[in-house]
C-alpha cells in the first residue's frame, strides 16, 4: 500500500506526505476519491449543483436492480468522464501493484436526481428521477453533505471552491434531507 501511495503522489521518501497526502489525511472516508477529484481539477469545473452530484457520486452505491436516472439532465459527459478517469488513475496504480480490490469507483447514477433536487424539485420528483426509495436517496445526500463539509474544512485560503461547496450544501440540505430540521420536527 505504501508503494501505491508513493506512485500516486501521496507520499515521498524524503518529504513524507505530499500535498495529495496532506489533503487526504484531513478527510475521513472516500479520501482518495475526494483528493483525486480535487487534484485533477474536476471539482473546480463544477457549479454548485454539479458539486452536489459529484459528491453524491463519491458515496453512492446503487442497489442491485435499481432503475437509475429515469429522466432529467445528468452531469455533462465531459465532466463525468474526467471525474471517472481521475478516480481510475488511482485504481489503475493499485491494480498494477497486484491488488484485486481497490477504492470504490465514482457512481454518477443519481446525478440527474441530485441536480433536480439541488434546483428545488420535490421528494416525489426526486424518487421518480432517481428510481430509488426516498430514504435511500436522503441517506446518500446526507453522506454527500458530510463529504462536502470535510472538503471545505480541508481547503484553505481564498479558494472559490470553498464558497461553491457551501452553496451546494445549502441547496441539497433542505426538507427531508435536513437532518437537524427532521430531528426538531420529531
Amino acid at each position: 500500500r505504501i508503494d501505491i501511495l508513493h506512485e500516486a503522489g501521496y507520499l515521498d521518501a524524503v518529504e513524507g506526505l505530499m500535498s495529495r497526502g496532506r489533503l487526504a489525511q484531513q478527510i475521513n472516508g472516500y479520501e482518495i476519491q475526494c483528493t483525486e477529484l480535487l487534484m485533477s481539477g474536476v471539482l473546480d469545473e463544477c457549479d454548485m449543483h454539479e458539486l452536489a452530484a459529484m459528491f453524491t457520486g463519491i458515496v453512492h452505491e446503487a442497489r442491485r436492480g435499481q432503475d437509475r436516472n429515469r429522466g432529467g439532465r445528468s452531469l455533462p459527459a465531459a465532466v463525468a468522464r474526467r471525474a471517472e478517469n481521475a478516480v481510475r488513475r488511482f485504481m489503475a496504480i493499485a491494480l498494477q501493484h497486484g491488488f484485486r480490490e481497490t477504492i470504490k469507483p465514482i457512481d454518477l447514477g443519481l446525478s440527474a436526481a441530485v441536480l433536480a433536487w439541488s434546483k428545488g424539485c420535490t421528494m416525489p420528483e426526486l424518487e421518480r428521477i432517481a428510481g430509488a426509495d426516498g430514504g435511500d436517496v436522503v441517506r446518500t445526500l446526507r453522506m454527500a453533505i458530510q463529504m462536502m463539509r470535510q472538503m471545505r474544512s480541508a481547503l484553505s485560503g481564498d479558494y472559490a471552491l470553498i464558497d461553491r461547496l457551501a452553496e451546494s450544501i445549502v441547496a441539497i440540505n433542505r426538507d427531508e434531507v435536513d437532518a437537524k430540521r427532521q430531528f426538531e420536527l420529531g
